[in-house]
């Protein structure tokens, strides 16, 4: 038996929150620089497919870090039928994906596939958690969310483009340092409001 609604709400918006913020800006901060990191990694075998892949593959990320959240808040409660059938789905629809779009757009076809695929899943996952635990999705929150990805785009667009420092290490740092302040600007991450969850939690 989970706690209650109220408690519930307040728990999965502030890990959500959390994660997105954190997710969404180590992958816009590496897609920006995607180029720099993949020469970093892999150094003059680097071709530019393989970092157009690699900017378009790491959004991945955040519909990964979401299904994190609200796929174990479904656990809890014991939806197992229900995230059966997304999982059954989310194969379903890759597999289906693939082979749609590999055979016209070959690596391109198989990162739109998988970036497609934990979108779609990660979406079903908030529906139906919103759906099963009556969560209220205000207007602010999605302000926030709009808010801070917009600042965190133009950011990291000004590093890249308008930085002075001849290191990207340092423009990288100074996006993100910049994307983690939007966070807070916005109030997407709330840190009095995330230690006074902890503290009822004790």
């Amino acid at each position: 038996m989970l706690i209650s609604k109220e408690k519930i709400e307040a728990l999965a918006f502030t890990a959500f929150k959390l994660i997105f913020a954190f997710s969404a800006t180590a992958t816009i901060c590496s897609s920006f620089f995607g180029n720099e990191i993949m020469t970093l990694l892999y150094g003059d075998e680097v071709t530019e497919v393989w970092v157009n892949i690699f900017e378009l593959l790491i959004y991945s990320f955040i519909p990964v870090a979401s299904v994190y959240i609200f796929g174990t808040l479904m656990t809890a409660n014991a939806n197992l039928r229900q995230l059966n059938i997304i999982a059954l789905s989310g194969v379903v629809l890759n597999v289906v994906l693939n082979l749609l779009l590999i055979p016209k757009y070959e690596v391109f076809g198989a990162t739109l596939a998988t970036l497609i695929t934990q979108s779609l899943v990660a979406i079903v996952h908030i529906v139906w958690s919103k759906s099963i635990f009556k969560l209220h999705f205000s207007t602010t929150f999605f302000v926030q969310i709009i808010g801070f990805v917009l600042l965190a785009i133009g950011f990291n667009y000004l590093a890249v483009h308008y930085f002075g420092f001849n290191n990207w290490i340092i423009n990288f740092l100074f996006a993100t340092v910049l994307t983690v302040l939007a966070a807070f600007g916005t109030k997407l991450v709330d840190l009095k409001a995330f230690l006074e969850l902890l503290k009822n939690r004790a």
